[in-house]
């Protein structure tokens, strides 16, 4: 009788195990399952060297700067040098972009100082490659200061700029005449000059001589013939065709 009891006993207790066992490898797999699909999420991201590309030498004796590549999405770890007698190696350690960005690849300098003065020792970089010393140009920013300064580039309002590259002339018809007049044509570069800086920007109409370009608020001019401004407001499109004549 005893022994009836502890076997109606035991089986309800081994159900319940298992049922918590069922449980727990349900739950198990769930979040398995969780952190499959949302692995992205949760990328685990090492420094890596950034490509030192040469060096330059600034006021301070003992500060070198480290001309790297960096791109949107990197993020400044650390920069050091480990020195040596006879070299300096130039170390930059980035945090890369996580995800897809964009291809896009800055320079930038990043000041290291040093120990004690440069003198007559090498340069290398991670790899032991020595690298060459170019003149400081100082309009050239860390890291951060030049991803910053895309950043805000990025996300700055923009007007739009449309129109037709109009073309005139072309092979002579029967009167001497181009036989083009003011017409629509195949892929043309259109210059821009920014009036507040004076650059100029080339940009490639469509195949039909159609173009549209952002461009930040400010007064442009068409370098056409004849040349013609306009005034790009942010979030507003302005229209403006471009004539040119061709042989």
């Amino acid at each position: 009788m005893a022994a009836d009891q502890q076997g109606r006993l035991r089986r309800p207790l081994l159900a319940w195990v298992a049922a918590g066992t069922a449980m727990a490898l349900a739950l198990v797999a769930a979040i398995a399952a969780w952190f499959l699909l949302n692995r992205d999420t949760f990328v685990i991201l090492t420094p890596t060297d950034a490509p030192v590309d040469s060096y330059s030498r600034g006021a301070d004796p003992s500060v070198l700067y480290a001309n790297v590549l960096t791109g949107p999405g990197e993020e400044l770890v650390s920069a050091y040098a480990a020195e040596t007698e006879n070299t300096v190696t130039l170390h930059v350690e980035v945090l890369p972009a996580s995800g897809p960005t964009l291809a896009v690849g800055f320079m930038a300098a990043e000041p290291i100082a040093l120990d004690a003065p440069l003198g007559d020792r090498a340069v290398v970089n991670s790899l032991g490659q020595q690298l060459r010393e170019v003149p400081r140009q100082p309009e050239i920013g860390t890291i951060a200061q030049v991803l910053a300064v895309w950043e805000e580039h990025l996300n700055a309002p923009t007007g739009t700029l449309v129109g037709d590259v109009l073309v005139s002339g072309g092979p002579r018809g029967e009167d001497g005449a181009g036989v083009l007049t003011r017409e629509v044509s195949a892929v043309l570069e259109l210059d821009i000059r920014d009036e507040a800086d004076g650059s100029i920007r080339t940009f490639d109409t469509d195949g039909q001589g159609h173009y549209l370009i952002p461009l930040r608020p400010g007064r442009y001019t068409l370098l056409c013939g004849p040349e013609r401004d306009v005034v790009i407001e942010a979030s507003a499109t302005v229209e403006a065709d471009c004539e040119r004549a061709i042989p």
